[in-house]
Protein backbone atom coordinates (compact mmCIF):
# COMPACT_ATOMS: atom_id res chain seq x y z
CA UNK A 1 0.00 0.00 0.00
CA UNK A 2 1.10 4.01 -0.41
CA UNK A 3 0.65 5.79 2.75
CA UNK A 4 1.21 9.33 1.39
CA UNK A 5 1.73 12.49 3.70
CA UNK A 6 2.08 16.31 3.04
CA UNK A 7 3.08 18.77 5.27
CA UNK A 8 -0.45 19.24 6.50
CA UNK A 9 -0.81 15.68 7.52
CA UNK A 10 2.58 16.23 9.77
CA UNK A 11 3.50 19.47 10.54
CA UNK A 12 1.90 21.00 13.96
CA UNK A 13 2.15 24.16 15.58
CA UNK A 14 3.18 22.17 18.60
CA UNK A 15 6.83 21.97 19.59
CA UNK A 16 8.08 18.13 19.48
CA UNK A 17 4.36 17.65 17.81
CA UNK A 18 5.71 17.29 13.73
CA UNK A 19 8.72 15.48 14.97
CA UNK A 20 6.54 12.49 16.65
CA UNK A 21 4.21 12.67 13.46
CA UNK A 22 7.47 12.27 11.10
CA UNK A 23 8.21 9.35 13.85
CA UNK A 24 5.03 7.98 13.91
CA UNK A 25 4.60 7.85 9.43
CA UNK A 26 7.30 5.88 9.49
CA UNK A 27 6.50 3.66 11.95
CA UNK A 28 3.06 2.95 10.81
CA UNK A 29 4.31 2.16 7.07
CA UNK A 30 7.02 -0.02 8.66
CA UNK A 31 4.22 -1.76 10.49
CA UNK A 32 1.79 -2.32 7.34
CA UNK A 33 4.70 -2.61 4.63
CA UNK A 34 3.77 0.39 3.07
CA UNK A 35 5.24 3.17 0.88
CA UNK A 36 5.87 6.08 2.46
CA UNK A 37 5.62 8.89 0.12
CA UNK A 38 6.10 12.62 0.98
CA UNK A 39 4.71 15.20 -1.21
CA UNK A 40 6.79 18.33 -1.66
CA UNK A 41 9.52 16.66 0.85
CA UNK A 42 11.51 20.39 0.71
CA UNK A 43 8.71 21.22 3.32
CA UNK A 44 10.62 18.75 5.83
CA UNK A 45 14.16 18.92 4.37
CA UNK A 46 15.04 22.52 4.31
CA UNK A 47 18.88 23.62 4.21
CA UNK A 48 19.79 23.23 8.29
CA UNK A 49 21.93 26.12 7.56
CA UNK A 50 19.22 28.10 6.63
CA UNK A 51 16.77 27.78 9.35
CA UNK A 52 16.44 29.91 11.75
CA UNK A 53 14.66 28.28 14.93
CA UNK A 54 15.59 25.12 16.67
CA UNK A 55 12.85 23.33 16.09
CA UNK A 56 12.88 23.51 12.75
CA UNK A 57 16.04 21.71 12.48
CA UNK A 58 15.13 19.29 14.81
CA UNK A 59 12.44 18.01 12.47
CA UNK A 60 14.63 18.15 9.37
CA UNK A 61 16.98 16.25 11.40
CA UNK A 62 14.00 13.76 12.72
CA UNK A 63 13.14 13.32 8.69
CA UNK A 64 16.63 12.65 7.99
CA UNK A 65 17.41 9.77 11.13
CA UNK A 66 13.72 8.13 10.08
CA UNK A 67 15.56 7.77 6.33
CA UNK A 68 18.85 6.55 7.76
CA UNK A 69 16.75 4.01 9.98
CA UNK A 70 14.03 3.15 7.82
CA UNK A 71 13.93 -0.42 5.94
CA UNK A 72 11.05 -0.12 3.39
CA UNK A 73 10.56 2.31 0.69
CA UNK A 74 10.36 6.01 1.10
CA UNK A 75 9.84 8.31 -1.83
CA UNK A 76 9.62 12.09 -1.59
CA UNK A 77 8.93 14.73 -4.38
CA UNK A 78 10.28 18.11 -4.77
CA UNK A 79 10.50 20.94 -7.21
CA UNK A 80 12.91 22.55 -5.09
CA UNK A 81 16.09 20.22 -5.11
CA UNK A 82 18.57 22.59 -4.58
CA UNK A 83 17.12 23.79 -1.78
CA UNK A 84 17.30 20.62 0.14
CA UNK A 85 19.89 20.19 3.22
CA UNK A 86 22.96 18.17 1.83
CA UNK A 87 22.56 14.98 3.90
CA UNK A 88 19.38 14.42 1.79
CA UNK A 89 21.09 13.26 -1.34
CA UNK A 90 23.00 10.47 0.20
CA UNK A 91 19.72 8.71 1.84
CA UNK A 92 18.01 8.42 -1.44
CA UNK A 93 18.71 5.18 -3.29
CA UNK A 94 17.53 6.23 -6.25
CA UNK A 95 17.05 10.01 -7.80
CA UNK A 96 14.70 10.60 -10.88
CA UNK A 97 14.28 13.43 -12.78
CA UNK A 98 11.72 14.01 -14.33
CA UNK A 99 11.75 16.31 -17.51
CA UNK A 100 9.46 18.04 -19.52
CA UNK A 101 7.07 16.62 -22.35
CA UNK A 102 8.77 15.57 -25.25
CA UNK A 103 6.82 15.30 -28.67
CA UNK A 104 5.30 11.83 -27.66
CA UNK A 105 4.32 12.83 -24.28
CA UNK A 106 2.50 15.89 -25.57
CA UNK A 107 0.34 13.92 -27.99
CA UNK A 108 -0.14 11.35 -25.20
CA UNK A 109 -1.56 14.07 -22.73
CA UNK A 110 -3.21 15.59 -25.63
CA UNK A 111 -5.44 12.45 -26.26
CA UNK A 112 -5.71 11.78 -22.21
CA UNK A 113 -6.96 15.17 -21.14
CA UNK A 114 -8.92 16.03 -24.42
CA UNK A 115 -10.37 12.78 -25.62
CA UNK A 116 -9.05 12.45 -28.89
CA UNK A 117 -5.79 11.90 -30.93
CA UNK A 118 -4.49 15.60 -31.74
CA UNK A 119 -4.88 15.96 -35.66
CA UNK A 120 -2.11 16.75 -38.19
CA UNK A 121 -2.92 20.73 -37.43
CA UNK A 122 -2.80 20.22 -33.75
CA UNK A 123 0.36 18.02 -33.81
CA UNK A 124 2.36 20.76 -35.84
CA UNK A 125 1.64 23.17 -33.37
CA UNK A 126 1.80 20.79 -30.37
CA UNK A 127 5.05 19.81 -31.34
CA UNK A 128 6.42 23.43 -30.79
CA UNK A 129 5.68 23.46 -27.46
CA UNK A 130 8.14 22.38 -25.28
CA UNK A 131 8.30 22.34 -21.69
CA UNK A 132 5.22 21.23 -21.16
CA UNK A 133 4.05 19.36 -18.17
CA UNK A 134 0.69 16.46 -17.58
CA UNK A 135 0.13 19.57 -14.74
CA UNK A 136 0.18 21.78 -17.17
CA UNK A 137 -2.94 19.52 -19.37
CA UNK A 138 -4.92 19.26 -16.17
CA UNK A 139 -4.67 22.70 -15.59
CA UNK A 140 -5.96 23.79 -19.37
CA UNK A 141 -8.42 21.01 -19.34
CA UNK A 142 -9.79 22.63 -16.15
CA UNK A 143 -9.84 25.97 -16.73
CA UNK A 144 -11.40 24.97 -20.40
CA UNK A 145 -14.14 22.90 -18.29
CA UNK A 146 -16.07 26.15 -17.43
CA UNK A 147 -16.35 27.37 -20.85
CA UNK A 148 -18.69 24.53 -21.89
CA UNK A 149 -18.73 22.76 -25.47
CA UNK A 150 -17.67 25.65 -27.30
CA UNK A 151 -14.19 24.73 -26.84
CA UNK A 152 -12.13 23.92 -30.02
CA UNK A 153 -8.73 22.73 -30.84
CA UNK A 154 -7.06 26.40 -31.11
CA UNK A 155 -8.82 27.56 -27.23
CA UNK A 156 -6.81 24.30 -25.85
CA UNK A 157 -3.43 25.35 -28.19
CA UNK A 158 -3.75 29.11 -26.62
CA UNK A 159 -4.40 27.53 -23.21
CA UNK A 160 -1.16 25.74 -23.51
CA UNK A 161 0.59 28.61 -24.94
CA UNK A 162 -0.39 31.07 -22.22
CA UNK A 163 0.45 28.18 -19.39
CA UNK A 164 4.13 27.84 -21.19
CA UNK A 165 3.87 32.34 -21.03
CA UNK A 166 3.53 31.81 -17.35
CA UNK A 167 6.72 30.15 -17.12
CA UNK A 168 9.17 32.70 -18.35
CA UNK A 169 12.38 32.31 -17.34
CA UNK A 170 12.10 29.10 -15.64
CA UNK A 171 14.22 26.28 -17.42
CA UNK A 172 14.82 23.86 -14.25
CA UNK A 173 13.59 20.43 -14.34
CA UNK A 174 11.61 18.87 -11.88
CA UNK A 175 12.69 16.27 -9.19
CA UNK A 176 15.82 15.17 -8.44
CA UNK A 177 18.59 14.60 -11.16
CA UNK A 178 20.23 11.28 -11.28
CA UNK A 179 23.63 10.87 -9.89
CA UNK A 180 26.34 8.60 -10.13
Amino acid sequence: PLMMRRASDLKSKWVGETERNIADAFATAKANNAILFFDEVDTFLDSRESVQQGHEKSMINEVLQQMESFGGVFIGTTNFKDMLDPAVARRFTFKVELDYLDRDGRRIFWRRYFGKAPSAVVRRRLDNLDRLTPGDFRTVRQELYYLGDEVGDDDRLDALEAELSAKTGVSRRIGFRNSP
